[in-house]
């Protein structure tokens, strides 16, 4: 499984709080798969500094997007 799906279901899980089941549905892939992919990213942020960072990136985007700036 590719990072970018890998990283687009941790962060469906983490802002749309979307049940693995549910991003399951929406991916098209069963729940086992969407819990390691939950689990690898949540894992690997802790030991890859430059995946932290795209991460770091993408949840602030995706939360400038939830609460834009006045």
């Amino acid at each position: 499984m590719s990072w970018a799906l890998q990283i687009a279901m941790s962060l469906m899980r983490k802002h749309a709080d979307f049940s693995l089941p549910r991003i399951g549905d929406k991916f098209g892939r069963k729940y086992h798969i969407n819990m390691y992919s939950y689990d690898k990213i949540t894992q690997l942020k802790e030991t890859d500094p430059s995946l932290a960072v795209i991460l770091r990136q993408l949840n602030d985007c995706l939360t400038m997007t939830k609460h834009p700036k006045k």
